[in-house]
Parts: structure tokens; sequence; C-alpha cells
């Protein structure tokens, strides 16, 4: 893969970094905007829930499957979710080249810490005895600047498209179970996980922040702050990466952006719920 055309004289980076301090940046977007955000609901017919999410540079396709098992002792009223995250060549090759061979390491942490915050009780079965684990995968087909967000805008999406089967539980003697699962494709439920968090990363550039960088800015950055946000505006989880300070002041700024914007992403899946029927 031809990587000569990335950004890498100071020139251009003082270019950049002159731009976002004016508020403009090389693609004509301010610095609290997203790029454009296309939506393709279940595109896997094997999958309990999928999708396909494009957000500038990036190519996001994730797959949700269920199955039952034992909830953990800590969460004993709660489900389980885990992920496989995998690459294309291309966007291995690109990853490699920006952050090195351990980000997609990095990528597992932060996403797991995340939706360990989730609320996940609809997935409970019986509590303490059987709940829904969600397997998950997640591949990457191009990336092209602020992984995160885009992997938190297709997992939302897949979650709200998310069909598990009906189980019947029986109560037997002895302190037992018996566990009947439908095989009806009518006969299923659409568990509120759906609410998610989602991920806005915040990229320090000079003195500011922006949202939704382009390799190029990351490039430039300072360190980066990675933020998750329920719908209803509250912070959920919050990742700092990058040597530099961050001040309390700084800090609070940051969440209230972060608050704003993510209820202005979950205005937008709301009208994709319009256009798509994301949620049934």
């Amino acid at each position: 893969m031809d990587l000569s055309f990335n950004l890498t004289s100071n020139d251009e980076k003082f270019y950049l970094k002159d731009g976002i301090n004016k508020n403009i940046r090389n693609d004509g977007r301010i610095r609290n905007q997203y790029r454009e955000l296309e939506i393709f609901p279940d595109i896997i017919s094997s999958s309990m829930g999928s999708s396909r999410v494009k957000l500038g540079g990036n190519d996001i396709v994730v797959s949700v499957n269920g199955e039952l098992c034992i909830p953990s002792r800590s969460s004993p009223e709660s489900g389980l979710i885990d992920f496989v995250i995998d690459f294309s060549p291309d966007a291995s090759d690109t990853l490699n080249f920006y952050h090195g061979d351990t980000y997609s390491d990095e990528i597992m942490k932060v996403l797991r810490n995340v939706y360990n915050s989730a609320d996940l009780k609809s997935l409970c079965v019986i509590p303490g005895v059987k709940c829904w684990k969600l397997n998950t995968t997640i591949l990457v087909l191009f990336a092209g600047g602020c992984l995160y967000d885009a992997i938190s805008f297709a997992m939302k999406v897949a979650l709200r498209r998310l069909k598990l089967p009906r189980v019947t539980v029986t109560d037997m003697d002895a302190g037992t179970w018996n566990y009947t699962i439908s095989e009806d494709e009518v006969e299923t439920i659409n568990p509120h996980v759906y609410d998610v968090p989602n991920i806005i990363t915040f990229v320090k550039i000079g003195s500011v922040f922006l949202i939704d960088p382009t390799f190029e800015e990351e490039l430039c950055n300072l360190f980066v702050v990675v933020v998750s946000v329920s719908s209803s505006g509250n912070i959920m989880h919050v990742v700092k990466e990058g040597a530099g300070c961050l001040r309390p002041r700084t800090m609070m700024k940051l969440f209230q952006d972060a608050s704003v914007i993510g209820r202005k992403i979950e205005d937008q899946f709301k009208q994709a719920d319009k256009t798509y029927s994301l949620v049934k």
C-alpha cells in the first residue's frame, strides 16, 4: 500500500494546525463537526443483529450473535458482551503505519471498559443462573481516523437491530430449570441494549480540541481523550491517551461538549430509526 501521500512535513503540519486554531479544517468542517455518517442495518442475514457504518474514511461491519451462559458473579442480574476485532489487509497496513501494531489491543481494552459500564440487565434470563452473552465481531474494512467513534456507531446500529429468540423457562423440582429456546423466527425479543454509550474522541491540537480527526490530524495531536456518553448525555467512561496534562476546568468543558455532541448523535440515530426502522 502506497502511503507516500500522507502528511510528513512540518510545513504541512503547521498549515493544518493554523487552520484548526482558526476553526477551519482541511475538509471544510469546523472543530466540533463529524464527517458524513452512513448507516446500513441488517447486512448479514445469519446474524441476530448486524450493521455497516461509514464515517469519513472508516468502513466498519459489526455482527452480533447471542448464546446462553452463566452470568458473572460480580453482575448476576446482567448479561455479558464480548468482542473480536479483525482488520482487512488495507486497514491493518494503515493502522500499523499510523499507530503501530499494538493499536488493536488498545481498541479492545477501551471497548471492554466502555461496554462493561453499559446497562445489560435486559439480557438476564434468570438472575445468577442464566443470561445472554453477546458475541460481537467487528470487521474494519477501511480505517480513516477516529476509529473508536466509528466502531461505537456501528455497534449502536447492530444492537438496535438485535433480535434474540424467546426463551421459555420452566421451574423444575430440586431447584433445577428447564429452558426452551424458540426456533420460530417470529418469536423474538428486542432487548433494551441499544441504549449503549456512544464514544466521542477529542484530539488536542495546539491549544484547542476537535472531534472526528482524520489520520493527518491525528499526526498533529498532543494527546487524545476518549469519552463515552449515554443517550441522555451522561458521561460513562473516560480514557486519556498520550502525554500532557489536562486541567480540571478543561476536562469539565470537554465533558460538557461531549454531552451536547452525544445528544446530537442520538438525534441522528432516532432519525435513522424512522428511515430504517432500526428499533422494532
